[in-house]
């Protein structure tokens, strides 16, 4: 892409990019800071997901040509619950970290930004006003709050081989209720022209399973576990699924609980679902982390059941606001497996 001083990205017709992410320096920027997509890249291309913020005091054409030009750039799948975005001003290492470190299949969408005067960085905002009919029902959770990209950091970028670009993770997950499409607007602040970039995400009802494993149900339990007709073929990957979707959902709610952190590890530790490593770091994102990775070595329903039911007893134990807790995934477990498989999974 040539640079015009607009700021104009290359479309999807230059190496077949969905949202392909650059954006070059200004004609004042040395030709190192260039970085043309490449026509043998792989990621795909399309028309850049930005809204923007028109206004009518518009900054100084002098202002506008010193600085520099950036891009901010999204990466994920419609379907899938997580998005990145990530900023750069080196299309081509930001492809290779994509490739390397991702799914090079991934679509990519890209927005030019220059940073406004006398600021350091861009913050994304995700506590914005949204139409309600666009995110009914949607969780969206930002796993870095305040987001914000330094301008330091993005200069660094593709410096050195193994460098990242600064980035923030991103989950967007339906509720049993939510809507079909969900239209999310993240606001761009502290750059020369205001714009919002867009999460645009459609509710899968397929559980995909990479592994398929199947547990097929010959009698109704009669010690609590998924209440199914004789003869029901379960895909236990797809409960493991539902379970995850419902604790990735409810992520944010979950650590609200500050307190009594330690007695939970304990908890935890004395049924085995952590080790003492995790044990000592008192964190809740540690004690679901490793919660969700024991579901890996789990085919049966029974342990998965099992599973379930030790780590809520744990959250019980603790009493408090944690019984509540326990409580809420409980349901929260029943209706969405009910909801997406058809089946009664009771926890007892």
């Amino acid at each position: 892409m040539e640079d015009d001083g607009r700021g104009q990205c290359s479309n999807g017709n230059n190496g077949g990019e969905q949202g392909s992410d650059e954006a070059s320096d200004s004609s004042s920027s040395s030709s190192s800071h260039a970085d043309p997509i490449s026509d043998e890249s792989s990621i795909c291309s399309g028309p850049s997901e930005k809204e923007h913020h028109h206004d009518d005091t518009k900054p100084a054409a002098a202002s506008i040509e010193k600085a520099k030009w950036y891009i901010i750039a999204t990466f994920g799948d419609e379907c899938e619950s997580q998005v990145i975005f990530a900023a750069t001003k080196r299309l081509n290492a930001l492809i290779e970290y994509i490739k390397k470190y991702h799914n090079d299949k991934k679509k990519l969408q890209d927005a030019p930004f220059q940073f406004e005067k006398d600021k350091s960085y861009i913050e994304l905002i995700f506590d914005s006003e949204q139409k309600p009919q666009d995110i009914k029902e949607w969780v969206v959770t930002p796993l870095i709050t305040p987001c914000k990209f330094f301008q330091q950091h993005i200069n660094d970028f593709g410096d050195k081989k193994d460098s990242f670009p600064p980035s923030c993770l991103v989950y967007a997950d339906p509720l049993c209720d939510a809507v079909p499409v969900l239209r999310y607007s993240v606001p761009v602040k502290n750059v020369i022209e205001p714009f919002s970039l867009l999460i645009y995400k459609r509710r899968d009802r397929s559980t995909s399973s990479s592994s398929n494993t199947i547990t097929e149900v010959t009698a109704v339990s009669s010690n609590g576990g998924a209440s199914v007709p004789a003869n029901v073929v379960i895909d236990v990957d797809k409960v493991k699924k539902v379970i995850n979707d419902v604790l990735v959902s409810h992520h944010a709610r979950l650590n609200y609980l500050k307190t009594s952190l330690s007695d939970l590890a304990n908890q935890l530790y004395e049924v085995g679902l952590i080790n003492d490593e995790v044990r000592e770091t008192c964190s809740m994102d540690k004690f679901i982390a490793e919660f969700k990775a024991s579901f890996h070595f789990l085919d049966d329903m029974s342990e998965v059941q099992d599973h379930c039911k030790k780590f809520l007893n744990s959250f019980i134990a603790v009493r408090g606001s944690y019984i509540n807790a326990a409580k809420f995934l409980r349901q929260k477990w029943t209706e969405a497996i009910k909801t997406e498989l058809g089946i009664d999974f009771i926890i007892d």
